[in-house]
């Protein structure tokens, strides 16, 4: 197990409907992801007679995996009020309506 960085503290957001502001840290960080270069190559001689044609083909494409996180790193949670019909009540309640979880560090 590793120590936390101060990259990864952080408190979890709180979001709510009706129009109030959320708290928490909602800092979406870039996923961390290696890079990919594939290479694709092909090559071709034809002989005729006293002459030779070679012909070739040589790609190397390059992809960033580097991608927004579509989440918090430290959790959300989103309140609409079912019970109350208020967002803050939820909240006070401890009942939201959905929840997306930080992932954890291996």
């Amino acid at each position: 197990m590793t120590a936390i960085t101060p990259q990864d503290e952080g408190f979890p957001a709180f979001e709510f409907s009706q129009g109030y502001t959320p708290i928490g840290d909602s800092n979406h960080r870039p996923v961390e992801s290696n890079d990919m270069v594939e290479k694709y190559s092909d090559t071709m001689t034809i002989n005729k007679n006293k002459h030779t044609l070679a012909l070739g083909a040589d790609i190397q494409p390059y992809q960033s995996l580097r991608d927004q996180a579509p989440f918090s790193p430290h959790g959300q949670l989103f309140y609409q009020g079912g019970y109350s019909n208020n967002a803050i009540a939820g909240f006070l309640l401890g009942t939201p309506v959905r929840w997306a979880e930080a992932s954890p560090k291996v």
